[in-house]
């Protein structure tokens, strides 16, 4: 089940199209990580998804069971750098955006709990870490108990701890029913954090789905044998082998795991007179797939 559904949204500003025609899906219970360079239309994309901007064309559909001018109320959202008053606590300035909300002050106590700063709620904001105001901003959209959170760059600027803080937040929170969509330049943040994944680039859709099906569509395998130069030859002739590169200790060979296996090829070398004395199959990362769809 789909919990919103993007049906090709283009958005233009004079000549510069920021979308262009995107369409995917988010599964209701998933983490969803939106991915691109600077410019490729993930600001313009959360800003339509929250009636910031309008698109040109194209629309989308929040299933919340709720009319579209009252969705919000199921969406909680954490965009650029958070800002409370800084001479209020953290349980005071809480209390100020449920009362704006009018919604959300009887769960302000779980909240700060959630997000492990209730034994803080009396601290001013301004001796708040950068990594704690973004714990208090996850809070303040936690408030109103959305069934949807859009998170825009929540690890951005944090050190590794408040990295590996806000990671282990964002998974706590999903793992309590929460759906999230998530935009992100920290590759490696999103393999480790979200479930599913959209490209984009200069305003268009490159590629989406599970996180393991788009990392997963090669196969790296590091191969070795006395005759290195012989090896790299023949499997250049072998269907399925997407790339070689050539190192001083082995080949590594992108292969297509729909067409070729570790044990095919082990066998087509033998049969070919090489005996391997090396083979070692490797994960291609999140980061690895990036940059390949983006620079092509």
């Amino acid at each position: 089940m789909n919990i919103l559904s993007i049906n090709n949204l283009s958005k233009e500003y004079g000549f510069l199209k920021a979308l262009d025609n995107v369409s995917f899906n988010i599964p209701e219970g998933s983490i969803y990580g939106i991915l691109g360079p600077n410019g490729s239309g993930k600001t313009t994309l959360l800003s339509i998804l929250l009636n910031i901007v309008l698109p040109n064309s194209g629309s989308f559909q929040f299933d919340t069971n709720e009319e579209m001018k009252d969705y919000r109320k199921n969406v909680g959202t954490l965009l650029e750098t958070p800002n409370f008053y800084h001479y209020l606590t953290a349980e005071q300035n809480l209390r100020i955006v449920a009362a704006i909300r009018g919604k959300g002050e009887d769960r302000i106590e779980e909240v700060l709990k959630t997000v492990d700063l209730w034994k803080k709620r009396h601290l001013k904001f301004k001796g708040f870490s950068l990594g704690m105001r973004q714990r208090l901003a996850i809070a303040s959209a936690l408030l109103s108990d959305p069934k949807l959170l859009i998170l825009d760059e929540p690890t951005n600027g944090l050190d590794p701890q408040g990295i590996h803080e806000i990671r282990e937040l964002i998974k706590s929170i999903h793992r309590s029913g929460k759906t999230i969509i998530m935009a992100s330049h920290l590759l490696d943040e999103v393999e480790k954090t979200c479930t599913h994944v959209a490209v984009l680039q200069q305003g268009k859709l490159i590629t989406e789905g599970t996180v393991g099906s788009i990392v997963s569509e090669d196969q790296i395998l590091e191969i070795n044998a006395t005759d290195i130069n012989r090896l790299s030859e023949i499997l250049s002739q072998l269907e399925g082998v997407r790339s070689i590169e050539n190192f001083p200790q082995f080949v590594k060979v992108h292969i297509d795991q729909s067409v070729l296996s570790a044990e095919k090829i082990n066998q087509y070398c033998f049969n070919h007179g090489i005996v391997l004395n090396h083979l070692r199959t490797t994960k291609q990362s999140l980061e690895a797939k990036f940059l390949a769809l983006t620079q092509n």
